[in-house]
């Protein structure tokens, strides 16, 4: 023990004490013991007694201040240990849950499939009926011209045997869209079409046609894809948020080995695999056969971002779209009326797929104007009053002038 700090006091009190002694022991060895020494053998007395009494004092609360401090370090430390317990606790129970979130994930997705297949059923037959009134009231001299017309059309566009028949050949073009905010392009759309040896195109609606008759859409789609990376590789140097959708047929995702290279072609993209979108539309969704659902759940489950176009808002279930890894839904031009009431329905939805971090693209702006009453609604917009599809180079290249502005 360090007596350091009380060294003075002991020397003090023994020093009282050696003149009380000193006085006794020279009254002992017959002395002459008068009133002064005994008075200053008293004195000497007491004022040890005192400096003792002190210095006790002083130990005893330098005493308690140590244990004062080590009981407010103890508890310190028990507080300490009981919010690691429970750190510890809300941990194990994270993991508890996230395994058992894991463990039935599979029957997760086989719910979530069926709801999709439900809710679309509604609007399938909704798409039907209205077909069927607007066949019976049409004109029957109208409906032969038209179908004149697109046989004439298609007539001459030569069967496509394999991907290289396309592949050499195909036109990409990249259609803006536009984020009103700012007035530049967030993300792009991407559409195709065939140019042939005698200078027909074919339209990328005709190429899809002869594409699933032939049985190459998924070679179409893949090549498609590739043409995406190449394109976002490029445009992603300038804007890391920027997105490529690229659409996608039904016969894709029914086909096991195609969505496998589809996966595998985005993993092997890792760094761009948020650029590039994957876009289906909606009416396409509400048909799709079980084998085609099983796929659009593989891409899913591989974390594969989705896209909805020509949707229809009354037949969507947001939550559903979430889990399925839909990042854009596009609805079109015509739906949002001039009067905000008019748009009521469509703000509520917009507002509600923000919250589920689902983007709304409002499709088909033909006119300017119509810019200002879609800025009430939603936030991205694309159609002729912006920009139209403008051709890019094969090589990956931007055709100038491709990065337009709303005006």
């Amino acid at each position: 023990m360090n007596y350091g700090r009380e060294l003075p006091w002991f020397l003090a009190v023994a020093l009282c004490a050696a003149v009380a002694l000193y006085v006794g022991a020279f009254a002992l060895g017959g002395g002459q013991l008068t009133s002064q020494y005994l008075a200053l053998a008293m004195v000497a007395l007491g004022i040890g007694l005192v400096i003792l009494f002190i210095a006790v004092t002083y130990r005893n609360a330098s005493l308690q201040r140590d244990l004062l401090k080590l009981a407010r370090e103890t508890q310190a430390v028990i507080q300490e240990t009981r919010q690691e317990r429970m750190v510890a606790a809300d941990v194990a129970a994270r993991v508890s849950v996230l395994s058992q979130e894991h463990s039935h994930q599979s029957a997760n997705w086989t719910v979530i499939l069926n709801e999709i297949r439900q809710n679309q059923a509604s609007l399938a037959n909704e798409i039907r009926q209205l077909a069927t009134a607007n066949a019976q009231l049409a004109p029957v001299a109208v409906a032969t011209e038209v179908v004149e017309e697109v046989v004439e059309t298609t007539k001459p566009i030569a069967p496509l045997d394999d991907v290289s028949a396309f592949s050499d050949d195909l036109v990409v073009a990249l259609e803006p869209v536009i984020d009103l905010f700012s007035g530049k392009a967030a993300h792009y759309r991407l559409s195709y079409s065939m140019q042939t040896n005698d200078g027909l195109t074919i339209s990328q609606e005709q190429m899809n046609h002869h594409a699933d008759n032939g049985n190459l859409r998924p070679s179409l789609d893949l090549q498609i894809l590739r043409e995406a990376f190449a394109l976002a590789m490029r445009l992603r140097k300038n804007d890391q948020r920027l997105c490529i959708i690229a659409p996608i047929g039904a016969l894709t995702l029914a086909e096991p080995e195609a969505v496998s290279r589809i996966v595998q072609l985005f993993q092997s993209e890792h760094h761009l695999r948020d650029s590039v979108v994957i876009d289906l539309p909606h009416a396409v969704l509400a048909g799709l056969s079980v084998g085609s659902l099983e796929g659009l759940a593989y891409l899913a489950r591989g974390g594969i971002l989705l896209s909805l176009s020509q949707a229809a808002i009354g037949g969507l279930d947001l939550a559903t779209l979430q889990q399925l890894n839909v990042r854009f839904v596009s609805i079109p031009a015509a739906g949002i009326g001039a009067e905000p009431q008019q748009s009521a329905g469509v703000a509520s939805f917009v507002q509600a797929a923000r919250a589920m971090k689902v983007n709304v693209i409002v499709d088909g702006v033909a006119a300017v104007q119509q810019a200002t009453q879609i800025m009430r609604v939603a936030r991205f917009a694309s159609g002729p009053a912006f920009a139209e599809p403008r051709r890019v180079r094969r090589n990956g290249a931007v055709a100038t002038g491709l990065s337009v502005a709303a005006e």
